[in-house]
């Protein structure tokens, strides 16, 4: 390949991530919480506003109508042997975040409660985090998969036992919950195109490897920092205010690679390198964009430490795959183009830029 043809297949290939969302959010990922009370029940169910059009055949905008119907063909609970036919629910919509909180009631002590099947059972892709709770205290959780499709739990006063049976997995053991949000983790990072493309721009410019194993050290440190007072409910902002300011990371680290490109042509001296600390500020923010995938999970509870440290260890599972591809792919590309070099990673990171501004205007 041409260095011409190179340089046009990598503005090709990373603007065809122009028309997606890239939330921080994983869309796979729903929450049931079920709260039981002395004389009623609470479901409350958290998914993702696009999924839920995708599952009910839509194309436009649900009204609250629209909502109750498709939570209806979706939701599935048995509550005393019984199938739970929800009515009208309260509905929390925050459309520019993709996301969708609905909740309903049912009147009545209850005895058993089973969710038989995730939502969205159809998609093998699909995952969805069950939590039961009584009087405000999560006493169990499960996460539903393709492998591990339901749930079934018996209800007494002030406990909750849960059962196993064939057809339903129930109060999974803390290892195998563990093994479940290490996949999530690495399939979060790598559907992701903005932390995809922050990691790959902070890779592009070529540095040793103590450069490069001392920016990925800062961003990781950064990111397991505010994962942890996240999903622990210490502070979490609005996702309104992390997701553009995690593509504004991406504009700032093409900004940064653009400077030192350019420095390096004018053989100018460079001074500290500055990206280290741009990666642990910008992790910060990352950060509370992972724990946006615990949120829609409604991690908490017995299993919360355990579900917190595999979902940080599949992230890390997770860029360290984008790390071991990209760093000798960017290497050998730059020996053998080593004259015209700069140029490829100034069409990158330009690009890297444009989606980082378009994702940023976008999020607003």
């Amino acid at each position: 390949m041409s260095m011409r043809g190179l340089v046009r297949a990598v503005i090709v290939a990373l603007l065809a991530l122009l028309p997606t969302r890239a939330w921080a959010h994983d869309p796979a990922l729903s929450g049931i919480r079920v709260l039981l009370r002395a004389h009623d029940v609470v479901i409350t169910v958290s998914t993702h506003l696009t999924r839920l059009r995708l599952a009910d055949h839509r194309t436009g905008e649900m009204s609250s109508a629209d909502v109750d119907t498709a939570m209806a063909a979706q939701l599935h609970v048995r509550i005393d042997g019984h199938d739970f036919t929800p009515g009208p629910g309260y509905l929390i919509g925050d459309g520019a975040n993709d996301q969708l909180t609905w909740q309903v009631l049912r009147q009545g002590a209850v005895s058993t409660v089973e969710v038989p099947a995730r939502l969205y059972a159809n998609d093998p892709t699909s995952r969805t985090a069950v939590t039961i709770m009584r009087d405000g205290r999560v006493v169990d959780e499960a996460l539903l998969d393709a492998g591990h499709p339901g749930y079934l739990a018996a209800a007494h006063p002030g406990s909750l036992a849960a059962t196993h049976s064939p057809a339903a997995v129930s109060s999974i053991s803390v290892w195998r919950l563990a093994g479940r949000y290490i996949r999530t983790g690495i399939e979060h990072i790598l559907s992701g195109p903005d932390h995809v493309l922050f990691v790959i721009g902070l890779l592009l410019l070529g540095q040793s490897l103590r450069a490069v194993l001392t920016t990925i050290t800062a961003f990781t440190l950064a990111h397991s920092i505010t994962l942890t007072i996240a999903a622990l409910g210490l502070f979490a902002p609005s996702s309104r205010i992390i997701e553009p300011l995690i593509a504004l990371s991406i504009v700032a680290i093409a900004l940064e690679n653009g400077l030192r490109v350019r420095q390096q042509a004018r053989q100018a001296q460079q001074g500290r390198d500055y990206r280290p600390l741009v990666a642990f500020v910008f992790g910060l923010v990352h950060g509370f964009g992972f724990a946006g995938a615990l949120a829609d999970a409604g991690l908490g509870g017995r299993a919360l430490w355990m579900a917190l440290a595999s979902f940080n260890v599949g992230v890390e599972m997770g860029q360290g795959a984008i790390v071991l591809f990209t760093v000798p792919l960017l290497a050998w590309c730059a020996r053998r183009y080593a004259a015209q070099w700069r140029w490829v990673v100034v069409a990158g990171s330009l690009t890297i830029g444009v989606l980082g501004a378009h994702w940023f205007m976008v999020r607003l």
